[in-house]
């Protein structure tokens, strides 16, 4: 059974996607969540905590999804491969909440949040360890991780949009097309 959290929660996904975080008023994400305004925000102390609250439960259930479907059998190339393609399916598994971490990285919400969240900076650091043998990854780790995530979206975003045959192959082929970006000098 869905929890008052949780259905405040959706409500809210759902209606900041179709309406905006500013044409959202709690008002509406109450009735939408079949709750009171009163329990919205004594569950969510502001509509600002509750669209980060909602940013973090999307990153914790998409980083859940990333870890159980990685292959810890492989070597490190292959290990971030497959991170790649859990990323994409994820994202196309799970429209909503695509949708809702563009519009929040997007926002000015995104420059509120704190990014040193423990479980984001291991999978951060994770990711970033592939990419240091690069003077630019060594000197804007920030600027790397966010042309990664743009790499990811694009495909993402490609895939949604166009008849792709074998979803598989296409996201391997973007992944090594970044890669020969930004993997080692050979």
């Amino acid at each position: 059974m869905e929890s008052k959290r949780e259905k405040i929660l959706n409500a809210a996904m759902k209606l900041f996607n179709e309406r905006g975080f500013h044409a959202t008023p709690t008002s509406l994400i109450a009735k939408e969540a079949g709750v009171s305004v009163g329990t919205l925000f004594n569950t969510f102390e502001t509509k600002e905590v509750l669209i980060k609250e909602l940013y973090i439960d999307v990153k914790k259930r998409s980083k859940e999804y990333f870890m159980d479907h990685l292959n810890t059998e492989l070597r490190e190339l292959d290990l971030f491969k497959d991170m790649w393609k859990n990323i994409i399916h994820w994202n196309l598994e799970n429209p909503e909440a695509f949708q809702f971490i563009g519009q929040f990285s997007h926002s000015p919400y995104i420059n509120k949040l704190d990014h040193d969240v423990e479980s984001y900076k291991k999978m951060r650091d994770f990711v970033l360890g592939f990419l240091t043998n690069k003077e630019i990854c060594k000197k804007y780790p920030n600027f790397s991780f966010k042309y990664l995530n743009s790499i990811v979206t694009s495909t993402t975003e490609y895939i949604k949009n166009n008849d792709i045959e074998d979803c598989d192959e296409f996201i391997a082929m973007t992944f090594d097309l970044f890669w020969k970006g930004f993997g080692p000098t050979e």
